[in-house]
């Protein structure tokens, strides 16, 4: 009876221990921690900086007396402790820094932990501990221990890893290729280079022309103009032409049908200005467009 009663007591405890551990687990999830520290780059009496964030659920305050204390501790030396708070929302923020000093000549490369926390933290009668894990960090030598020929001499340079150019080479002479085959045919079919003035198209040499006439817009520009387009429609069809011959280019040319209204047009108004003195009012501008148009017709 008496063995009955001690299992029964010892099953009473393991519950409640459970449940205890349960509720400190509980507790501890809603604490985040970070801690952050260099990893690398450490020799005799370099300083290394550990920051400890933790994000707590308002109401907690840090137990200052949880904090490491400055001192010899093992391989590093715990130097400073500062500590900081800030409330963001419902939840504070505390960042630790602890700054450790190494005191210890090493005679290789050599990695190290520093001290685990234990920190804790306390809300009205609410205590919780939250652990931080050590960190590592990795001490180098201030000299070289090992002086022999094999470690005294420079190591070959790492060569580039080997790559396949062959077809980045094609893909950039093909791109190459179109991008001047097609400034070679813009410049052709805007005539910005003016090749072969001597045998140029008539279209094209009266595009030519009233370009040469620049800015000057004056009467005697616009006649200039006006007669270099009427004597590339009589080249064209070698025999002088009016309004009435129109239709028989059409029929020779049936291309220059796309602006079979804009050349009548000019036909009417240009007899008018020709024959009959009256003014016209279409500038050299945009007889030069309209020249322009003819050509690339002409161009095919």
């Amino acid at each position: 009876m008496r063995l009955i009663f001690q299992l029964l007591c010892l099953l009473v405890w393991a519950i409640s221990c459970a449940a205890q551990t349960a509720t400190v687990e509980a507790l501890q999830a809603q604490f985040t921690v970070h801690s952050q520290t260099r990893e690398l780059g450490y020799h005799l009496a370099d300083i290394t900086l550990q920051t400890v964030t933790i994000e707590a659920p308002s109401g907690y305050v840090l137990d200052a007396s949880s904090l490491p204390s400055v001192g010899n501790k093992t391989y590093y030396d715990l130097v400073k402790v500062d500590t900081k708070q800030q409330k963001f929302g419902t939840r504070t923020q505390f960042t630790i820094y602890l700054y450790w000093q190494n005191f210890r000549s090493v005679q290789e490369v050599r990695s190290y932990k520093l001290g685990a926390l234990a920190l804790q933290f306390v809300k009205d009668k609410t205590s919780i501990k939250v652990p931080v894990k050590a960190a590592s960090i990795i001490v180098s030598p201030v000299i070289p221990t090992v002086l022999d020929e094999a470690h005294l001499k420079p190591r070959a340079d790492a060569k580039p890893p080997a790559k396949a150019y062959t077809a980045d080479i094609v893909a950039m002479t093909i791109s190459a290729l179109v991008m001047v085959w097609a400034l070679i045919y813009l410049a052709w079919k805007n005539d910005w280079l003016a090749f072969g003035a001597k045998h140029a198209q008539p279209f094209r040499l009266a595009f030519r022309q009233i370009g040469a006439l620049r800015k000057d817009q004056g009467r005697t520009a616009v006649y200039a103009a006006v007669k270099a387009i009427r004597n590339a429609f009589d080249a064209t069809m070698q025999s002088s032409m009016s309004t009435e011959q129109l239709s028989s280019l059409f029929i020779r040319y049936p291309h220059y049908a796309k602006l079979e209204h804009e050349i009548h047009q000019f036909f009417n108004a240009t007899d008018v200005f020709l024959f009959a003195n009256q003014p016209l009012n279409i500038s050299v501008k945009e007889l030069k467009s309209f020249a322009k148009q003819l050509m690339q017709l002409e161009q095919g």
